[in-house]
């Protein structure tokens, strides 16, 4: 079991751990980088004429000019006080060669980055080099690191959902109004399963459960369902290795894990007990609850649920501030292909919940929002299915989602079923027991 169970911690770690790429302020030697730097904005190589990206103390430097006018920005040289400015339709920046500050002026507001290595004149070809990241980041883009590509990875996410509050005006709507209402109870009961389909087979995975939620507290329990040994087998497959008849009993014993719940969102802090605890941490975690922080379980995505919740709670919940977030997520582990991802990401979200395709009606005092999915449509990214919402105005909502979105690059698909049905209830929250066994998840890592 020792093998499966250190397969189980990595996973748990990839969920419950924002861990950070070999990012472009790496702490290591610079010298590790081979000749050859590049710079990608929005999916295209940026290119340079007459000087090239080098790399100086960890930060890829460019010549100023070839990458603000990149960026959109407007650019002068104040050749008696070597001063760079650079101006965009909302922002402002400003720097010295030899300086470490940068003066950023975005909507009125001021405020200065200070850059750990300053802008400097390369005396072989007389140009003033800037960093890639402070310059970018300064104009309000998201930048990240692609250590194989060795490519400095620009994306422009402010003008990829720019459209985002104009055609998603019904989905936020039915957030807005079908949301948790403070200090109001509400039970959800969800369902959930994933099926993915590809050359080498088909995996099953899904929960279960309930949840009853008032204000930024919330508890209950869920049932996690995956054919633990397919899961094995796939991740075994080309190795040479594979389950043992012992190993499959005890994936079997993993394929349906119970768990009780209790979060607080305040402290962004999530509570689990599971039986499946003894059988992978041994007996004298049997009731202990183990804590993990909620904003680093899905931070690497740009989930922040506690801030999620109070926004759902203050109806300033928007599709559009979700997308922001988990682009800026991106930074975290970007690659060259990032840019193409998260715009794939985007038109599937257009193809299911866009103004265009949800058509709404009433009938007895429910809106129901509804989308026929056809992956003949234009710009169809392959999705097919159903969307069906539904708020009764009395605080009661559901949402049935029965999706298969086309992954061409892995040649496999993915069908989504989403069930989840929300009401008004009584009663609080459970929290934790009293003289509970609390244990952080970090420690039981370490551990293991």
């Amino acid at each position: 079991m020792r093998r499966i169970t250190a397969v189980l911690v990595a996973m748990m770690m990839v969920f419950s751990l924002n861990i950070a790429s070999f990012a472009e302020d790496y702490s290591g030697d610079p010298t590790i980088y081979t000749e050859g730097y590049h710079v990608m904005l929005n999916g295209e190589y940026v290119t340079f004429t007459d000087a090239v990206p080098v790399n100086k103390q960890g930060r890829i430097m460019v010549p100023f000019r070839a990458i603000l006018e990149a960026l959109g920005a407007k650019v002068d040289w104040i050749d008696e006080t070597r001063t760079v400015t650079a101006k965009t339709d909302d922002t402002f920046i400003s720097f010295r060669v030899g300086q470490p500050n940068i003066d950023v002026t975005k909507n009125g507001e001021k405020s200065v980055k200070v850059m750990d290595v300053v802008p400097y004149i390369d005396p072989s070809n007389n140009r003033t080099y800037v960093s890639t990241r402070f310059v970018s980041e300064a104009l309000g883009f998201t930048v990240g690191w692609d250590a194989e590509d060795q490519t400095a990875v620009i994306i422009d996410y402010e003008t990829m959902f720019g459209d985002a509050d104009k055609i998603f005006t019904k989905a936020d709507q039915f957030i807005k109004s079908a949301g948790p209402v403070p200090g109001v109870s509400r039970e959800s009961a969800f369902d959930i399963t994933v099926r993915t389909e590809a050359e080498g087979g088909e995996m099953t995975s899904g929960f279960t459960g309930t949840l009853l939620q008032k204000d930024l507290e919330s508890s209950g329990s869920m049932v996690q369902k995956m054919d633990m040994a397919a899961m094995f087998e796939s991740i075994f497959a080309g190795t040479g290795e594979s389950l043992t008849e012992e190993e499959r009993a005890a994936m079997a014993e993993l394929d349906e894990i119970g768990m009780d719940l209790v979060m607080d969102m305040d402290g962004g802090d999530l509570y689990m007990k599971s039986p499946a605890n003894e059988l992978l941490y041994g007996a004298e975690y049997r009731d202990a609850w183990i804590h993990m922080d909620v904003r680093e379980l899905f931070g690497g995505i740009g989930i922040d649920l506690p801030e999620m919740t109070r926004q759902s709670l203050d109806g300033s919940l928007t599709i559009r501030s979700q997308l922001m977030k988990m682009g800026e997520a991106t930074a975290e582990n970007m690659s060259v292909n990032t840019y193409d991802e998260m715009l794939r990401q985007y038109n599937i979200l257009k193809a299911i919940l866009s103004d265009p395709v949800l058509k709404v009606t009433t009938s007895k005092g429910v809106k129901e929002y509804r989308a026929a999915v056809n992956p003949g449509s234009e710009n169809n990214p392959g999705v097919s299915g159903t969307v069906v919402l539904t708020d009764d105005g009395k605080g009661g909502s559901t949402c049935k989602i029965d999706v298969t979105m086309e992954m061409p690059e892995l040649d496999a698909q993915a069908t989504y079923v989403i069930n989840i049905t929300n009401a008004k209830a009584s009663g609080a929250p459970a929290g934790l027991p009293k003289n509970a066994q609390v244990v952080e998840m970090s420690e039981l890592v370490e551990e293991l």
